[in-house]
């Protein structure tokens, strides 16, 4: 075996190692469940003008309490960096009867990446907006729910003579309280400046990056922890000696998980009833009542050789419930056996010899493995798996060896070989409990690398990690990015005509919708030509007007004065799309009268469609294979809200290079335009998913952080729903359009977050999230998950 820690120096210039400007090595573990905190005490310095900058990953999908606060040890005013119940960031200070307060309405609850904070107060300015300024991943914050400022010249509590605290607070008494759950890395403060972001990050191709620091100017009170000393996490390293005292850390929280060196956690973001996440989303204790299962914030690649390690923690002594770890298939929200429906688990129970095989949702015998020792509590297990071949290997550390006379490295033995998936299906390393008799219990751990492996990994065998992930097609470190061939836009009418140059291609679908009023969509392509429109909530045929959409242009498009694209003062989205981009192609035809087929350019089978005919009303036929079959896809009708039929669609034959039609689509002369779609790892990603009616809905994960979302329930008569992300890019996603309807945007309500690997439903309705019913959604992204920032 060779050990995986080389493995990542070796593969640190493949993966995302190149794409940093500087890359950072540690970060640091904060536990609340430890009450970790750290501490210090400064003499006093600049009170009115300072910079504070950490880069975070979110433990909790709902974070609560105290990041830095400070505070008399005898109680009083205090200065704090917080969040509150829902995940709204709040900096406040209470020492002046104008206190600083500001409650952002942003949620930050992406617990799958990292976000980069920045706080930077400067009481002198003239303008009280200027005094606090807060930012986020490089944006200034400027949306609040409360918003109260300080008087010009007033001095916070902040870099003053008090108890200074790092992922907690203190009560009256002095005592530490309030502790917060998640990883810091590059925590700093800047003493006597203001600094902006750039200081601290940059931009690069669309994705927030860390700057190397420690040239910084840091003041007297300064202070740069980077976690680089595992026996002193609270080392600073500006220079200045002001160290910080610890409690509740030990070095093996010191991680290596950071914003340049994303690992997997479990997904805390399913939220499971009677789950609980702990030490950094590794460790999870699952109660009984129901079959329930959390899967990795990553899923599987298709292709390259993976190891990680799971541990059997502890469970009730008495009569306690099998726990299984493998690879599945999961479902959305965690609730159900669906987590092993596709895929293979060993079950373990402590005090057995023997390890029980489930695959496939079956339980085989025949493929249980008997151990040489009986598990105990604290056993690890190790996971081969060879994407390429979906062979899964299995290594005890009980037995010291691989199950089963496996030999992953020379690709032998394999435990179980994978089923294959279709494109719209992801395996993820999984654990549940497979019990639901009440009173039971279990709690296990999982390791992708983020510390030393108890084995080691097989020769060639990778760490599960961001920058280990195959380099996507379409990426900030790829020939061509994201925003190359997909780009959601907005602008404002003028009345007259303008040019919209934003984009950095010239499209070749752009879809146009009145944001503000109740205009028709407006779809136009270059394939059809410019001024020629059809609108997704009419049946009409093809229209032109020379006023509508009149040109595509390098940098975007021209328009008119046509009210429907450029009504003055009233604000317009636009959908952009480039042809012949690996997962958009666009078709027309004319019909010959009867049958045919046409041939597309996806190098691959479509996953979406949808056709209209231009020459007369006729109805758009929205076509699914997510929720069928790829030779006859389901359908629906993309301009009415009823269910989706599973038959009758006319389309024949659906393949990675044609599309076969009945007689219905080859009318003699009549005209057809048909879009298609296709999955593209970290770029396009169709499938479905099932509702649960609840406010914590389900967490589909894409491998991608969203830039729009169309939603449409597939069983159930409902809207199409069309979600771009917030302008001011923060989550909750709360605006939306109908593409069935005319209507202006919907807003506020809370609809769903956009995620850095994907998006989680927020409420209850039937339109997204009705319980026991499949809808099927279309994803396309800002960023792929390998790279993008929290969100």
């Amino acid at each position: 075996m060779t050990s995986s820690k080389n493995l990542i120096q070796a593969s640190a210039g493949v993966g995302g190692g190149s794409f940093y400007p500087y890359t950072v090595d540690n970060s640091a573990r904060f536990n609340d469940d430890d009450s970790a905190y750290l501490s210090r005490t400064p003499s006093a310095g600049n009170s009115k003008t300072f910079t504070i900058s950490y880069w975070m990953k979110v433990a909790s999908p709902t974070p609560v309490d105290f990041m830095l606060a400070a505070r008399n040890s005898s109680g009083g005013a205090f200065f704090s960096i917080k969040y509150n119940t829902n995940g709204a960031l709040q900096v406040n200070d209470s020492q002046n009867s104008d206190a600083l307060n500001l409650v952002s309405n942003a949620l930050h609850r992406d617990v799958s990446s990292w976000y980069h904070i920045v706080v930077a107060m400067d009481t002198t300015q003239a303008t009280s907006s200027d005094r606090c300024k807060i930012y986020v991943n490089g944006v200034q914050i400027t949306s609040f729910s409360t918003s109260s400022y300080p008087a010009q010249n007033a001095n916070m509590i902040w870099n003053t003579a008090v108890g200074h605290y790092i992922n907690c607070s203190v009560n009256a008494s002095g005592t530490p309280i309030l502790f917060w759950d998640g990883y810091y890395s590059q925590v700093s403060h800047v003493d006597g400046t203001a600094l902006d972001p750039t200081s601290f990050g940059e931009d690069k191709n669309g994705v927030w990056v860390p700057k190397n620091i420690s040239g910084l100017t840091f003041g007297t009170n300064g202070f740069y922890l980077d976690f680089s000393n595992s026996a002193d996490l609270g080392n600073d390293v500006s220079g200045n000696n002001n160290d910080f005292t610890s409690s509740g850390l030990t070095s093996s929280d010191q991680m290596t998980d950071t914003p340049t060196n994303n690992y997997p956690t479990l997904q805390a973001a399913f939220s499971i009833s009677a789950t609980t996440y702990s030490n950094g989303n590794l460790e999870a204790q699952q109660d009984s009542g129901a079959f329930k299962h959390t899967r990795a914030t990553f899923g599987l690649p298709t292709t390259g050789k993976w190891y990680w390690e799971v541990q059997f923690i502890d469970a009730r002594a008495t009569d306690p419930p099998s726990t299984a770890f493998g690879i599945g298939v999961s479902d959305n929200d965690g609730i159900g056996d669906s987590g092993y429906s596709t895929g293979a688990v060993i079950a373990t129970i402590p005090g057995s010899t023997t390890t029980y095989a489930y695959e496939d949702g079956a339980y085989t015998p025949a493929d249980n493995i008997t151990l040489s020792n009986a598990v105990v509590d604290g056993d690890w297990f190790g996971i081969a798996y060879d994407a390429d071949t979906r062979k899964m290997w299995l290594w005890s550390e009980r037995d010291n060896t691989w199950l089963a006379s496996g030999d992953p490295a020379n690709g032998t033995n394999p435990w179980k070989t994978l089923t294959a998936l279709s494109a719209s299906q992801t395996y993820f390393p999984i654990a549940l409990t497979q019990t639901n008799d009440s009173g039971r219990w279990s709690k296990f751990g999982v390791n992708f690398g983020q510390y030393a492996f108890v084995g080691s990994a097989p020769t060639d065998f990778l760490e599960l990690k961001a920058a280990n992930l195959p380099e996507p097609t379409i990426g900030p470190n790829s020939d061509t990015k994201p925003d190359e061939v997909f780009e959601p836009i907005l602008y404002t009418g003028n009345g007259t005509s303008q040019s919209i140059s934003t984009l950095e291609f010239q499209p070749d679908f752009t879809w146009i919708k009145n944001r503000d009023a109740a205009d028709r969509h407006m779809l136009f392509d270059a394939v059809r030509g410019a001024t020629k429109y059809l609108s997704s909530n009419s049946t009409n045929a093809e229209a032109t007007d020379a006023q509508s959409l009149s040109s595509f242009n390098s940098n975007g498009f021209s328009v008119g004065n046509n009210v429907q694209v450029n009504t003055n003062a009233e604000d317009y989205v636009a959908w952009n799309w480039k042809e012949n981009s690996e997962f958009f192609d666009i078709v027309t035809w004319t019909g010959t009268g009867g049958a045919g087929t046409i041939s597309h350019n996806l190098n691959g089978t479509p996953d979406m469609g949808v056709v209209k005919r231009r020459d007369a009303a006729d109805s758009w036929y929205f076509m699914s294979p997510v929720t069928s079959n790829y030779t006859n896809p389901a359908y629906g009708s993309l301009n009415t809200s009823g269910a989706f039929l599973n038959s009758g669609s006319g389309i024949t034959n659906w393949n990675s290079t044609d599309i076969s039609y009945a007689s219905y689509y080859g009318g003699s002369g009549d005209k057809w335009v048909l879009y298609l779609w296709k999955n593209l790892d970290g770029m396009c990603k169709c499938g479905s998913y099932t509702g649960n009616g609840s406010s914590d809905g389900p967490m589909i994960f894409t491998g991608m952080r969203p830039a729009f979302v169309l939603v449409k329930s597939s069983t159930y008569a409902g809207t199409f729903w069309l979600m771009s992300a917030d302008p001011n890019e923060y989550n909750v996603v709360d605006t939306y359009l109908a593409a069935d309807s005319s209507n202006a945007e919907f807003s506020p309500y809370t609809w769903i977050d956009y995620l850095s690997n994907g998006f989680k439903l927020r409420q209850t309705g039937d339109s997204l999230n009705r319980s026991g019913q499949t809808y099927i959604y279309m994803a396309f992204a800002e960023n792929p998950f390998k790279y993008a920032n929290a969100r």
